[in-house]
């Protein structure tokens, strides 16, 4: 009786180890993604992995948070500055969108200990937030910081990469290079010369709109002066451009949805937002994957607030 029973413990448990080992390697099948290991080519791209991210953060990177208090409450960073995109924006309306003089921007960029050698970590909340990373990091190559990347996945991700053994993350040989070409300059178009550019009947870029539906139709739930969208524009949502779990989709998921909402890569993509957040988040990734593109920050606050024969508005779909 013994004996059998000792046999009956010794199956079942090997039957549950079995089981076990199943569950294990399901769940890292679940928890695992594509991106989370994406080596992105630094002397290209805006964005670096979680684990390239780890990997500059050992080697003394500077870490900047841009979430919104109520998304960083719970979950802090270790030795990250706290930015906002509002303190490097004019502050008052109709132009909160705008970047401040570039004068005035060094000095807030100096102000928190960055020089211009330094490499940039910028981490947001994709998923809840607004896209702030995607501002920082288009404000600080604007103002020349040509070494500022967005951490792809957000924060989360990034913690989750933090607790990994460092043999996991990247050899320095994998990080090394950083392209000062990488340049700023014409990032951006201001709302004259892009109301020149409509009056031209072969116009020489494709209009973004990438805010929610209930604005590009005409709701102003977020203190534009008048409703609508700019003649011509497509929409597409900013955060169509991420996945379920917050990381950047690839180049051919991107260029398809773009071509499916029937806008072209071959001339400059302009994007707006409200305010220039979500439309610099969504250039952010356009130039990684060697779009053309640029953002327009004055956005929907300036446009709206101007001159509605020279700066008309459409209202409902096209």
């Amino acid at each position: 009786m013994a004996r059998i029973l000792v046999t009956y413990i010794f199956k079942s448990y090997g039957i549950i180890a079995f089981l076990f080992g199943l569950m294990v390697a399901f769940s890292d099948q679940l928890t695992s993604h594509p991106s989370r290991e994406k080596n992105w080519n630094l002397s290209e791209s805006w964005f670096v992995s979680p684990s390239q991210a780890v990997a500059l953060k050992e080697r003394g990177a500077f870490l900047l948070d841009a979430r919104s208090l109520d998304n960083r409450i719970f979950t802090s960073l270790p030795n990250a500055k706290n930015v906002s995109w509002e303190e490097f924006s004019v502050t008052s309306q109709p132009l909160k969108g705008k970047l401040l003089s570039k004068e005035l921007l060094e000095k807030k960029i100096v102000s928190l200990g960055i020089k211009k050698n330094d490499i940039l970590l910028v981490v947001g909340d994709p998923l809840k937030g607004w896209g702030e990373e995607g501002r920082i990091v288009w404000t600080l190559r604007s103002a020349d910081y040509v070494q500022s990347f967005i951490i792809d996945g957000g924060a989360q991700h990034f913690l989750e990469e933090l607790k990994q053994k460092p043999s996991s993350h990247p050899k320095e040989e994998m990080i090394r290079g950083q392209n000062q070409k990488t340049t700023a300059t014409g990032m951006n178009i201001e709302a004259e010369n892009l109301q020149a550019i409509l009056q031209k009947s072969n116009k020489p870029i494709a209009i973004l709109d990438v805010r929610e539906e209930r604005e590009y139709t005409g709701a102003t739930p977020y203190g534009e002066t008048r409703g609508g969208h700019i003649p011509g524009a497509k929409w597409v949502y900013y955060k169509e451009f991420i996945d379920k779990d917050g990381y950047i989709k690839s180049k051919l998921d991107i260029l398809d949805l773009l071509h499916k909402k029937n806008i072209s890569t071959e001339n400059t993509i302009v994007s707006y937002c409200t305010g220039g957040v979500r439309s610099a988040f969504t250039t952010s990734i356009l130039l990684s994957y060697g779009i053309k593109a640029q953002n327009y920050s004055g956005s929907m606050w300036e446009w709206s607030s101007m001159d509605d024969k020279k700066f008309p508005l459409i209202k409902g779909k096209e």
